[in-house]
C-alpha cells in the first residue's frame, strides 16, 4: 500500500495539492473501530484538500445481498 504524504510548502504555511483527486470512503457493516468516526476524517480531508473529490459509500444501507453490487458500481 502507497503511502499518503502531504508535507508542508516550506515557508509558506500551506499545503500543495494532493495528487490524489478523489477519494472514496466505504463505511462497512461491522462494529466501528475509527474512534472519532467518518464524519470528522472526511471533514478534515475536506478542510486540508478541497480540491479531492470525498464520496463515501455506507453499506450498512444496503442488504447482504446487495452490497457487492453497491460496491462493483462505484
Amino acid at each position: 500500500m502507497e503511502t499518503m504524504e502531504l508535507p508542508m510548502v516550506a515557508g509558506t504555511g500551506l499545503r500543495p495539492p494532493s495528487r490524489y483527486r478523489r477519494v472514496l470512503f466505504v463505511w462497512l457493516p461491522v462494529r466501528p473501530i475509527f474512534p472519532v468516526g467518518i464524519g470528522y476524517l472526511v471533514n478534515w480531508i475536506h478542510r486540508e484538500h478541497p480540491e479531492v473529490t470525498l464520496e463515501v459509500l455506507d453499506l450498512t444501507r444496503f442488504p447482504e445481498p446487495d452490497q457487492m453490487g453497491a460496491l462493483t458500481s462505484k
